[in-house]
């Protein structure tokens, strides 16, 4: 391989990251605080509250806000300003990587009740 094809590889991948994180991260951080929100909205409105599967997914929703502002915006901190507090704190680290882990497997298990709870429901011999 040549040196001018690595240099052409090496620009077009830090133009792709670069894309990645100042376009995609926070646009997909806009719109999920936005649609997080709007699901807070009307999964909590009283008429809704009659369906007991609705509460799993106002669960996850709230879950998903803490998913996005919390490691969303640590990736952002990192990849635009080269911000990272987990080089620096050892336990911030350990704590962020447990944190997420736990978020996004609270975030699948609420999904996961959600559809027990739908099955159980529409199931005969339950």
């Amino acid at each position: 391989m040549s040196t001018t094809s690595l240099v052409d590889l090496t620009s077009i991948l830090n133009s792709i990251l670069w894309s990645f994180y100042y376009v995609f991260l926070p646009i997909c951080f806009i719109f999920g605080n936005i649609g997080n929100c709007l699901n807070l909205i009307i999964f909590s409105q009283r008429s809704s509250r009659t369906n007991s599967c609705l509460l799993y997914f106002l669960s996850a929703s709230i879950i998903n806000i803490f998913i996005l502002n919390f490691s969303l915006v640590l990736r952002i901190l990192r990849g635009v300003w080269n911000i990272d507090p987990a080089v620096q704190f050892v336990w911030f680290c350990r704590l962020r990587t447990y944190l997420i882990n736990v978020l996004f497997l609270s975030y699948r298990c609420s999904i996961l009740f959600a559809c027990i709870d739908r099955m159980c429901a529409s199931s005969r011999s339950a």
